[in-house]
C-alpha cells in the first residue's frame, strides 16, 4: 500500500489584488511532494512558482487571495489557519536574498535564537546556543562561535546562505522550501549550496521543494521537476526523463536556452516573445502565443494535462488523443 504524499497541492488558483486589476498569479496547479523527495518547480520569471512556496509557507503578501484548491499537508489543509499554526515549525523557507530575508540589527545567534524559542518552545540559553553552534557547523561554517556574534553584513553571501540554512534547519522541519537559494551567488558557491541541500536532505531526511528559473540546476539535483508557464504546470517527470526527452515546446525551449561549451553559437538562443498578461490570461493554451509548433486548436481550447510516459505528464494538444 502507498503512503500519503508530505504535501499535496490540489487545482490550486492564487491572485494578486493590484491598482492597475487582478493578476491571476497560479491556476488549478497540482503536484504531491513525498517524504525524502525533492521537486524543482522551474519556469521563468512570472511564472508563478514562488507564489506557490509563499502559499505553502504560509507568506503570501495582503494582496494575495486563493481562490481556489487546496494544500494538504500531513492531511491538514494549510489554508486552515489551524492547521497551519499545527505545522509552522515543520514548513520553513529560504530565499535567493538572505541579506534582505532576515534583520540587519540583530546578529546571527540572536536570529537563531529567536526561531529556536519560537518554534521550539526552548527557553534554557545554554541548550539555545548548543544547538546553534551544532547547526552552523553541521552547514560548513567556520568559527561558529563568532559567527554567532557576527552581524549579517559582517558575513559573504555564501556564509550568510549557509547561516539562514542552519536556522531553518534548526527546528527540525519536513519540508524544506528554497526559493532561488543560488541566484545571488557565484558559480563555485552556487555548487557548494546545492551540494549542501543535497546531503542535509539525505542527514535529515527532509523534502525538498526548490524553486529555479534555471534547469541545469534542476537536473542537478535530480528528483522531480514540474514546469510551469504563466501561472500554469505544462510538464511533470523524473529529472533524467525530462532532460532526456522534453515533450512540452516551452521545456524545449528552457533547455535550448542553456550554453553548451560543447557547441559554438554565433548567438544565445532564446524563447521569443513575452509572457501573456496574466490580468487576461489566453482561453486556449498559455504558450501559444510564443510556440513554433502550435496548431490552430491550440488558441481556443486549453490542453489538459495528459500521461504519454510512465511518470511523464504534460499539458500539450500535440500528445492529445490521436495527434502523435
Amino acid at each position: 500500500m502507498m503512503s500519503e504524499p508530505l504535501l499535496r497541492i490540489e487545482n490550486l488558483s492564487i491572485e494578486y489584488v493590484v491598482q492597475e486589476g487582478t493578476i491571476k498569479a497560479v491556476r488549478n496547479a497540482s503536484f504531491d511532494i513525498n517524504e525524502g523527495e525533492i521537486v524543482c518547480l522551474v519556469g521563468e520569471s512570472g511564472s508563478g512558482k514562488s507564489t506557490i512556496g509563499l502559499a505553502i509557507a504560509g507568506a503570501l503578501p495582503e494582496n494575495a487571495i486563493i481562490r481556489g484548491g487546496k494544500i494538504i499537508f500531513q492531511d491538514h489543509d494549510l489554508i486552515n489557519q489551524r492547521a497551519r499554526t499545527c505545522s509552522k515549525k515543520e514548513i520553513m523557507m529560504i530565499f535567493q536574498d538572505p541579506a534582505a530575508s532576515i534583520n540587519p540589527l540583530f546578529t546571527i545567534g540572536e536570529i537563531m535564537s529567536d526561531v529556536i524559542k519560537t518554534h521550539l518552545k526552548v527557553h534554557n540559553p545554554n541548550a539555545i546556543k548548543d544547538l546553534a553552534l551544532r547547526m552552523l557547523r553541521r552547514v560548513g561554517l567556520p568559527d561558529p562561535e563568532r559567527m554567532l556574534r557576527s552581524y549579517p553584513h559582517e558575513l559573504s553571501g555564501g556564509m550568510l546562505q549557509r547561516a539562514v540554512i542552519a536556522t531553518a534547519l534548526s527546528v527540525n522541519p519536513k519540508l524544506l522550501i528554497a526559493d532561488e537559494p543560488t541566484t545571488m551567488l557565484d558559480v563555485t558557491l552556487q555548487a557548494q549550496i546545492l551540494e549542501l541541500l543535497l546531503n542535509l536532505k539525505n542527514d535529515f531526511g527532509l523534502s525538498i521543494l526548490l524553486i529555479t528559473h534555471n534547469l541545469g540546476i534542476a537536473a542537478e539535483m535530480g528528483g522531480r521537476i514540474i514546469v510551469m508557464y504563466c501561472g500554469e504546470i505544462v510538464e511533470e517527470a523524473s529529472s533524467n526523463e525530462l532532460i532526456r526527452n522534453p515533450l512540452h515546446p516551452y521545456t524545449k525551449g528552457l533547455l535550448e536556452c542553456i550554453p553548451r561549451t560543447s557547441i559554438r553559437y554565433s548567438k544565445l538562443k532564446h524563447i521569443p516573445g513575452i509572457m501573456p498578461d496574466l490580468r487576461n490570461p489566453p482561453s486556449g493554451c498559455v504558450f501559444y502565443g510564443r510556440c513554433s509548433e502550435a496548431i490552430q486548436k491550440c488558441r481556443m481550447i486549453k490542453p489538459s494535462m495528459v500521461q504519454v510516459y510512465e511518470n511523464h505528464t504534460v499539458a500539450c494538444h500535440l500528445y492529445s488523443r490521436g495527434m502523435r
